[in-house]
Order: C-alpha cells, then structure tokens, then sequence
C-alpha cells in the first residue's frame, strides 16, 4: 500500500480542542505523563475509521454516554477527526454520528479506509493485552477467522455441519416414521413385533398355513393366500369384520413425532436469541440491515439512499461494505434467528404429519365411537390453525412463545384407547366364526392394503439414511481441509510468538519453550486453544498458571505483534497504547529493538509514558540510522483550552521554572533528571574523573556519585573559594541530601505523593547555585579557560 498519514487534526475531540498531530508519512512516538491526551490520539484514529470508540460502549461501561465522552467538555459543535494522506494528498474527516467524507477519490484511499474498518486490526490498548490469552476458545477462534479473513469460508462450514444435522435429523424422522408403520402390525398376544416389511410377509405365512392356506412369504403369495382365506369366511359378519380391522389399523399407527420436544428447543432457541438481542444495541435494526444488504447487493447501480433518498456522498461500494460489516457484526443473533426458524421448520412439518394422520384415521369414522370422532376432528382443526400461527411466527420480528394445544397430552392414549375397544369388538364378532381364519385374513387385507405405505417408509428411510450419510462425509471431508489450511496457520503463528517472546526473555531462559494453538472439535462454533509448555514441563498449559504478570503482557504483546506481522498488510496502521506498562527495564529495551526490526515497513503511532523508553527508542533508531523514519514527539503538559502542549523544550531550566507549581511540579522528575545527569557528565569530563567503564555509554546520577565526584566537587570548590564554605555545603546538600527524590518523581510509584513542592524548589537552587559555582571556578566544561 502507498497511502500513510501525514497529519492527524482534531477538533472538539476528547481532551484535543484544536490539536494536530504532524506525521509526515513517518512513524510517531508520543511520550508524557498521565491525563496529558495520550489514549485520545489513539480513540480519534479509532473514531475516524469506525464512527465509534469501543471503550465507551458495552459491558464494564455503566452509564457512560459514547457521544458526551468523545465530545469535548467545552466544544458546542460535535467532535471531528480530520486525516490527511500523503500519496493521494486527499483529506478525509469524520464527524459524530456522520460517514467520512467526502467520497475518497482514489481507489488507494477507499483501500486503506477498508483495511482499517476494524480498530482491533491494528489498535492495541494496555487494557487488552491479555484479552487473547484471556478469551473463551469459541471467541478466540472467531477472532482468528477474521484475522484470516476466512469469514466466508467459516460460513460454508457452518453450512456444511447445519446440512449434515438436518440430514440428520431428517433420516430419524422418516426411520421413525417407519417404524410406527411396523409396530402398527404388532401383536401384543402373540409377542409379534415387525423389524422389517419381510417380518411381516413371513407372519402373514404363518398365520395362513395355520388356517391350511399354504404361500410363499411374498407379496404375491399374501395376496394369494388371502383370497383363499376369504373362501372360509361367513358373509354374514365379513364386511364388516374389514372395516373394523382397517380402523384398527390406522389407529395402531402411533403419530410417531417430536412435537413436544421440539416446542422445547424452539423455546431454549427463542429464549438464547432474546439473550442475544438484548445484550446487542444494535439488534432491533437487524431486519433492516438484512434487507438493506439483500436490496443493495442486487443493485450496484445505486446512487442514493432507497430510505431517505439522500446521495450516498462514499457511493455505494462503501455503503456496500458498511451494511456487510454490520451484518457480521450481527452475526450471532442472525445465526440464532436461523436456528429458531429452522427449528419451526421441522415443528410445523411434524404438526403436518400429524394432521394427516388424523385424517386418515377419521376415514374409518363410521366404526368410531361419536365422542371419539369429535375430539379426531376438533384436533385436526386445531392442529391445522396452529400449523398458521406457527408460520406467522416464523416470520415474526419478534420472539414468541409457543404454547402447545391442550389436544396433545392426551391424542395418543385416545387413538390407542379406541384402537383397544375396535380390537375387543373384532374378537367378539370373529369368536362367532373361526377367531383363526379371521385373524388371518385380518393381516392378509392390512398388509396388501398398507404394503404401498410400508414400502415409501422404508424407501424413504433408507434414502434419507444415505444422505446424511454422504452429509456428513462432506461435511468431514471439509471440516478436515479446513482444519488442515487452519493448523498449517496457527503453527506459522505460533512460531512467530515464540520468536518474538525468547527474542524478549532469552536472557531469563524464556521459561516458554513451547507455544501452541489447538483447535477444539466445537463443530459450527468453532474453538481454538491458546497453550505454553513451561520449561520444557507441563505441556498443554495454560500460560495463566505459570507466567508472572509481566511476562504474560511480554506474551500478549508478541501473540498481538505476530498477529500483525502474519495477517497485516506492509504499510498499514500499527497503533500501540502505552503497553509496556508491566515490562522491566531489560524487556522494555527488546521491545524496542523487536519494534524496530520486524516493523519498519508500517507506519507506526506509539504512546508512552515511560520516559526512559522514549529515549532508548530514539538512541536505537540513531543507532541504526533510521530516526528519520519517525517522529518523536513529547507531551509536556496539558490544558482544557489548549489541551496537549509541546515539550520542545523539556529538560530545560525555561520548561521546568515553568512547571515549578503546585499543580505539575511531580511531573519534572524526567527533566530533573536529564538536567542532574549534564551537570555531572560536564562536571566529571572537567575534572577528569574516572567513571567506570559503560559499554552503552549510558552513565546515570548513580555512577557519577559511585566514581565519587560529590566528595572532589566539595574539595574542589573548597579549596577554589574557602570563604563561601557555608555556601557550597548548602548546595551540595540541598542537590544530593537527598537522592530518592529524583526516584520518586521519575516514576509511578507512592513515593511520588511524599516529594513537596519545597523540597523540589530546593533541589533547583541546589542546582542552580552548584551550576554558577563551578561556572565561576570554571570546574564544569563548557567555560573558557
């Protein structure tokens, strides 16, 4: 990519009333104190490319209003964020609850708009180095999709698994169907219970041979044999003995559905998908950003908005690419409203079947009691008008629940009661006969009346059976190839973790000697292990259980960098928040020579407020002759009307006279500091002192007082000026009494709250004083002899 920043303008921003941050298409590296506007860079470029802080929104936010906390406290107009762009010379900006605009011009802008649509991507904030580590394994996962921008892909596996499980499904509902067709042959009396169409055929032979009608166990000899049996049966009672037998028949063929269970899972559904709904602001818009992305992917010759009639001032691919992205973003709750729908799917073709079973069995209502008759068909009406409302739920945009008829409880045991009292009639009648002959051909008749039924059941259920079969081996097949392309990723990832984490810890034996990423068998969702060996030990591990604090922010920070370096395209954005937060000293300086060496190709904006980082980062960048390629930049001080203001001049007597207050005087230690360490470097080069040997030529306060210069300071200035011996002991004291309070104001520790002002102003005049003295007795280098 060609396109980097060269300006950053805020106005009405956060803590930046009117404030611009000059890039120059180089990297960047802010450094100041707490509260001084730092993180607010960082949230504008995140407003600019999202429309939206993601800090102020969300769990953990309480009452937070995103709109007044990036608005500044002062500003009547609402917040802007301006960017300007070096190759395209195109400036951008973005104002609360607005697009950016205007429309990027080249097509190199409208790509680097895109490639930063997600701040995650490219944004790392102190709070959320350890939210890799810390995920659940299905967030982890997702996470790892969109880095890889295998979203696609991860939606054709969801496909493949829901296909394979309605496959699934589908081959148990027509087994089950089956077998209710073959259990309505079984005879309690006997212990006869079918397992096949054949089972039945050899039953009818058995039955038949025993009445003297001898057959093959075949449909055509069935059928043979009971025309044979009708030869011995009376007319008087055969007609209706038939239709008896037929009622019974239908009544024995038990509904054989999971309406009551399914009524449960669309409920569990609904119920998941409420959760879901109300834990996403922008779930109640689903149905129109479905409808907005179907409408706008089959007209790419819009101009305007179809809704408000406004131009689309970014034109349509743009707006294409928003309501796609807010469609993912919605991902969860649209694939929890496929679930329920599917769900009502299969309730209502189960509710289908049993109104077919109903109207069958009311065909055989002229041996049916009346009452019984009634309820039959009181409950195929009503099944049939809840088949409607199911429906209209399914299409609603609201979650219903879904009450089950009162018929259901009881519509089994009273097809079956009646089936019980058929079956008592036909063995009264058949006792006035031969019971034999006509139990025979009562089976004769149901299986060449039922064989058509039986025969599309079993067809249908072996079908049904192949295909989930071949669903779930594509569904293998995939899951497999996918796995494979994955693992071959995660493992590339993981050595890059490991790279960068021993390239940090080496000098402590990198107590990780191993880095992994397992994926969970998670199906649809997905799930994805992040695990270290420790010490060569405790395979498998979680790096929770054996990393101190800040070794697992060293680990977060590398597993963010290699995630970066892997899926980041040269060029881009890299934002880093302040997170060398926990990392000692030794670490941080790797830090910089990790960020330096792997990063050089992306434009780079760092904040920090370690000021003795700042400088080993720029020393190193000298070092390597690349400090051309940034920007550094400190942040001296802060105001509401002005807000960030330059420390050009930090480290001076003008910067830290002019913070010697109440209100900022704990903010010099850095300056103090670096205006100590010259005064003692001068000093020592002057009066030759030996200072032992520094390979970093990097000496400290430490050193100088080790090497003894305080003591050849006093002697020297005693022995040039004996008459203001009060005087140089004053000095000396007030400039080295007391060397913990250059510690204390230097860092972010407690000791900070116990320096005061007046011991601060003190040690100035220490300074100064000691300053004029050796000026004047010319024991400091910079005086002409």
């Amino acid at each position: 990519m060609s396109e980097r920043l060269r300006q950053i303008r805020f106005s009405g921003f956060r803590g930046l009333p009117d404030n611009t941050c000059n890039l120059k298409g180089k990297s960047l590296l802010v450094c100041g104190g707490n509260g001084k506007g730092k993180s607010a860079i960082v949230d504008g470029l995140e407003f600019f490319f999202s429309g939206s802080v993601q800090r102020f929104h969300g769990e953990g936010t309480g009452n937070i209003s995103h709109d007044d906390a990036v608005r500044h406290v002062k500003a009547k107009g609402d917040p802007v964020v301006e960017l300007s762009l070096i190759s395209a010379n195109e400036t951008l900006s973005r104002k609360l609850g607005a697009n950016i605009s205007p429309s990027p011009v080249k097509q190199s802008v409208t790509e680097y708009i895109t490639l930063c649509r997600e701040p995650s991507s490219f944004i790392l904030r102190r709070t959320q180095i350890l939210g890799f580590i810390e995920s659940q394994d299905s967030d982890r996962y997702q996470r790892l999709v969109r880095l890889l921008g295998l979203r696609s892909v991860h939606g054709m596996q969801e496909a493949f698994v829901q296909a394979s499980q309605e496959a699934q499904r589908q081959a148990d509902t027509a087994r089950m169907r089956f077998q209710a067709f073959l259990q309505s042959y079984a005879d309690t009396e006997s212990g006869f219970s079918p397992s096949s169409i054949q089972s039945i055929r050899d039953r009818c032979r058995e039955i038949l041979e025993a009445v003297g009608v001898s057959i093959e166990a075949t449909s055509e000899g069935v059928a043979y044999g009971n025309n044979e049996v009708e030869k011995k049966r009376s007319p008087l009672t055969r007609k209706r003995l038939d239709t008896i037998a037929l009622a019974i028949g239908t009544l024995s063929v038990q509904l054989g559905t999971d309406v009551q269970d399914l009524v449960t899972e669309v409920d569990e559904a609904g119920t998941e998908l409420l959760k879901l709904m109300e834990g996403s602001p922008e779930a109640e818009q689903l149905p129109i950003v479905n409808a907005g992305f179907d409408y706008f992917s089959k007209h790419e010759e819009l101009k305007e908005c179809p809704l408000c009639e406004q131009p689309l001032l970014q034109g349509y691919e743009h707006a294409f690419a928003r309501l796609r992205s807010r469609e993912e973003a919605l991902g969860r709750v649209t694939n929890a409203q496929g679930l329920r729908r599917r769900l009502l799917d299969r309730l209502i073709a189960s509710v289908q079947q049993v109104v077919g079973r109903l109207a069958e069995d009311l065909r055989q209502k002229s041996e049916l009691v009346t009452e019984v008759v009634e309820f039959l068909d009181d409950s195929r009406k009503t099944f049939v008008s809840w088949i409607e409302l199911l429906r209209s739920n399914r299409d609603a945009t609201q979650v219903m629940p879904i009450k089950l008829p009162e018929c259901v409880a009881t519509l089994e045991s009273r097809r079956l009661a009646e089936a019980s009292r058929l079956k008592a009639v036909q063995a009264t009648l058949a006792s006035e006969q031969n019971p034999d002959v006509e139990k025979a051909s009562a089976l004769a008749k149901r299986y060449i009346q039922g064989e058509a039924a039986l025969s599309e059941a079993e067809s249908a259920s072996k079908e049904a059976t192949r295909l989930a079969e071949r669903a779930k081996l594509a569904e293998r097949a995939f899951t497999k190839s996918r796995e494979d392309a994955l693992k071959a990723v995660l493992t590339k990832m993981a050595d890059t973790v490991l790279k960068y984490y021993v390239r940090l810890h080496d000098a402590d034996g990198a107590e990780c000697t191993k880095v992994e990423f397992q994926t969970t068998d998670r199906a649809r969702a997905g799930g994805v292990r992040f695990v270290i060996e420790f010490l060569g030990l405790a395979p498998g591990s979680d790096p929770r259980a054996f990393l101190s604090e800040g070794h697992l922010d060293s680990l977060g920070l590398c597993l963010y960098l290699a995630t970066i370096k892997l899926f980041n395209r040269p060029g881009t954005l890299l934002v880093l928040d302040d997170v060398l937060t926990s990392a000692d000293r030794e670490h941080r300086h790797r830090v910089a020579d990790l960020i330096l060496e792997e990063f050089s190709e992306f434009q780079l904006v760092i904040t920090t407020h370690d000021e003795r980082w700042f400088n080993i980062f720029q020393d190193k960048a000298a070092a390597r002759g690349e400090q051309k390629a940034w920007r550094f930049q400190r942040i001296a001080n802060w105001s509401l009307e002005t807000g960030p203001e330059s420390a050009a001049y930090e480290g001076t007597w003008d910067y830290i006279n002019s913070n010697l207050d109440e209100d900022s005087y704990r903010e010099l230690g850095g300056s103090l500091r670096l205006v100590l360490e010259d005064f003692m470097k001068r000093v020592a080069e002057k009066i030759d002192l030996e200072v032992p040997y520094r390979r970093s030529a990097d000496y400290t306060v430490g050193d100088f007082q080790f090497a003894g210069l305080v003591e050849k300071l006093r002697s020297g200035l005693l022995a040039a000026a004996p008459q203001d011996e009060s005087a140089i002991k004053r000095a000396l004291s007030r400039t080295f009494g007391d060397d913990s309070l250059i510690n204390f104001l230097s860092h972010d520790n407690p000791g900070r709250l116990e320096v005061t002002l007046q011991q601060t102003r003190d040690f100035v005049d220490g300074l100064c004083e000691l300053t004029k003295l050796c000026e004047t007795h010319r024991l400091i280098k910079g005086i002409t002899p």
